[in-house]
């Protein structure tokens, strides 16, 4: 697992590391699967069922425990943090505090991003869940789910585009059209499946399968 903002931010079996300090932050029981942060925040999410969470400027703040199986994604946005679990849970934390679990998905729920006040999540079972929150009472719901036939195993966004990378070696282009995603574009880049993918502008990116850089 690798984060960065002004540091960078690795996860090495079962550590948590500041790469840029050489300062080892926390250490698991089982193996640190996920790393985010934002401009408070920055946290682990392990195998083990734990995530532990740290301010901006590494001190500890919690261990997040709750979830009896692997935690597979950490998100956070303001104070909230999303936590996705093997065992097909989405975990939604405000102020640190449980405040909602969404079930919505069949399969192992692979990760989570927020963007632009949204929650995606993406799971084994083939589809992309993307929720609303509605700020008055702020909860969650499910606003949009799409079945790409396979296996999601990340998304990145780019300006006006959500980049959809699946196990067949594709990256599925998609844009807002009349209220929901839908496809615009999907090219084949890869033999094997897409983990990740990162624009840096219109013609050109990465793209991360289960052997190269690309």
């Amino acid at each position: 697992a690798v984060y960065c903002n002004k540091n960078i931010y690795l996860g090495l079996g079962n550590k948590l590391l500041n790469y840029t300090k050489q300062k080892i932050l926390c250490i698991h029981e089982k193996s640190v699967r996920s790393i985010a942060g934002n401009e408070k925040f920055i946290g682990c999410s392990s195998y083990d069922g734990t995530g532990t969470i740290f301010d901006s400027n590494d001190k500890f703040i919690d261990k997040i425990e709750g979830p009896d199986t692997e935690i597979k994604g950490i998100a956070f946005d303001g104070n909230f943090l999303d936590l996705t679990t093997r065992g097909k849970t989405t975990w939604i934390l405000e102020n640190l505090e449980i405040s909602k679990i969404l079930d919505d998905h069949t399969q192992d729920v692979k990760g989570c991003k927020f963007h632009n006040k949204r929650l995606y999540t993406w799971s084994y079972d083939n589809t992309l869940k993307i929720y609303d929150l509605f700020e008055i009472d702020h909860s969650w719901e499910l606003a949009q789910s799409i079945d790409f036939g396979q296996i999601v195993w990340n998304v990145c966004f780019y300006e006006e585009y959500l980049c959809v990378c699946l196990h067949n070696g594709t990256v599925v282009f998609m844009k807002i059209i009349s209220g929901l995603w839908e496809d615009v574009k999907a090219i084949k880049v890869s033999v094997t499946p897409v983990y990740s993918c990162i624009l840096t502008n219109k013609h050109d990116g990465f793209i991360c399968n289960r052997n190269v850089l690309l």
